[in-house]
């Protein structure tokens, strides 16, 4: 037989796509994408590390960003005010939430200082809310703003970052961070831990690709793997075994999804982040949090990947709160390191 390499190009080789290159030359373009334009709107969920995205294209303004605002909330960098949406579970539930397809049972946490949260986006405000009912109500015209997301973009981009999860023992709600980081206080038996295995987080990516599409059959999703390693896990493994888990268990669901869904494609910032070749460089010194450098270069990526080149526009496509911040990332799981007093 005729050698079935020599018609591949030099990045399908590790030498030359690899080895003779320096960051940041190695270029980890997909091999399935397609192209945004300036018109192409976009809506992001996810883990901390999907801000990095939202934030991007805010400041070039190379594409419409779908954006919720609500005053007195601290606005973390989604396309709605959910807050972090860590596993693809947390992720089905708020869009059954959305539609009136699941009613958790779970009441409004009441915190140490008296105040109230959302169990579900327990830090989008900072200082809480006076009156239990008051969260109720601010949900209604949150939900109308997630319909919108899911309704309206054209491309819905999710970053995946937890396989560990705390549910409510009574129905099954997922919450973004373990309800006693947040509220000592809380009944133990009340929840339960759970750490999602593939079969789950596959099954719940393919429940919610056939939701979104019920309501927006145009829509694309491109799915992304955070690169940020767990600040702490529950089980009995180290920290960086469990990392390990949870990473090659999302990065294989979003393998298998791209392959059989012909709307869902894969961006690579994992392995642009984490892999050996970087030498570590794209990590601050605690070997956590991605540097600027490395952001700055996911990003570019991206556009490679994604966003044909911006066209003049007179108005700015999104709001001016959220145009030029250049804040941290809010990050629900990072309250856990903070929450035990090391």
């Amino acid at each position: 037989m005729a050698n079935p390499y020599k018609n591949k190009g030099k990045e399908h080789f590790w030498r030359t796509a690899v080895a003779d290159r320096v960051l940041p030359e190695i270029a980890l373009i997909p091999a399935r994408r397609f192209a945004m334009s300036a018109q192409t709107r976009i809506a992001t969920a996810g883990s901390c590390f999907a801000q990095n995205v939202t934030r991007h294209l805010l400041k070039s303004k190379m594409a419409p960003v779908l954006m919720e605002e609500e005053i007195g909330a601290d606005q973390p960098l989604f396309s709605a005010l959910y807050g972090n949406i860590y596993t693809v579970r947390q992720l089905v539930q708020l869009f059954d939430r959305a539609h009136g397809a699941f009613a958790p049972k779970e009441r409004p946490w009441r915190r140490d200082d008296g105040r109230y949260v959302d169990p579900f986006r327990p830090y989008v405000r900072k200082d809480g809310f006076a009156r239990a009912d008051e969260i109720e109500a601010a949900r209604r015209p949150h939900f109308d703003a997630v319909r919108n997301v899911f309704a309206g973009c054209d491309v819905f981009v999710f970053t995946l970052g937890l396989t560990e999860a705390w549910l409510s023992a009574e129905d099954g709600a997922v919450f973004p961070v373990a309800p006693g980081v947040v509220c000592e206080s809380l009944p133990i038996d009340r929840y339960r831990f759970h750490n999602f295995s593939y079969e789950d987080c596959l099954a719940d990516l393919n429940g919610f690709v056939d939701r979104l599409r019920e309501v927006n059959p145009a829509a694309r999703i491109l799915l992304t793997v955070s690169p940020v390693p767990l600040t702490a896990t529950y089980t009995d493994d180290h920290v960086a075994v469990a990392t390990c888990r949870s990473k090659s268990i999302l990065r294989a669901v979003c393998d298998r999804a791209e392959s059989r869904r012909e709307n869902v494609f894969y961006f690579p910032s994992y392995e642009i982040i984490s892999g050996h070749y970087t030498k570590g460089v794209y990590y601050g010194e605690n070997l956590r949090s991605v540097t600027a450098d490395g952001v700055a270069d996911v990003m570019r990526a991206f556009e490679r990947s994604y966003l044909l080149p911006a066209e003049p526009q007179n108005e700015p496509t999104t709001s001016r709160l959220f145009a030029e911040t250049d804040e941290d990332e809010i990050c629900d799981d990072g309250k856990i390191f903070d929450s035990v007093g090391f």
